[in-house]
């Protein structure tokens, strides 16, 4: 038996069980498994020995505590959610306003001339469906939070 057959087959042994046969023998008198073997045994015996790392209830009691206590230094989840807003109205009135601006932008005047005079009407509605999109995604991720703004309730009313 070679040795790295041995030590996977030590390795392979569950932490109880003992090698036997042609494996304890190896192992026994092999110059380069026998002081491997025995290193490894006296440290699962030191490990043995050592305090375990397991915390005890009260750790976890103490550590839920100090958690429950520190609870009210947490912002508010709907301060958060107005908070979360302003960017997207932000936003939102950025792309409103540049529906009329656009009409003075130097790059309109240069695209009129390339295309012409009726460049207007699709520039507008391809901005007016932006808003629109931009909108509708809005309220679609902030349903809850402009309900609670607007006082409105969320549940379904009763059927009748």
């Amino acid at each position: 038996m070679t040795c790295s057959e041995a030590l996977s087959r030590y390795f392979d042994l569950d932490r109880e069980e003992e090698p036997t046969g042609e494996l304890a023998a190896h192992l026994r008198t092999c110059s380069s498994c026998a002081p491997l073997v025995s290193r490894m045994e006296a440290a699962q015996k030191a490990a043995a020995v050592q305090p375990s790392f397991l915390q005890s209830a009260r750790f976890t009691d103490l550590v839920m505590a100090r958690i429950q206590s520190e609870a009210g230094a947490v912002p508010n989840r709907e301060t958060a959610e107005e908070g979360a807003l302003l960017p997207w109205i932000v936003a939102g009135v950025i792309i409103l306003a540049a529906i009329p601006l656009s009409s003075f932008s130097d790059s309109l005047s240069w695209l009129s001339a390339i295309f012409g005079t009726q460049l207007d009407f699709p520039l507008h509605l391809v901005l007016g469906l932006a808003f629109t999109v931009y909108a509708l995604l809005f309220i679609g991720s902030h349903l809850q939070g402009i309900a609670r703004l607007l006082h409105l309730k969320t549940s379904a009313a009763p059927p009748r």
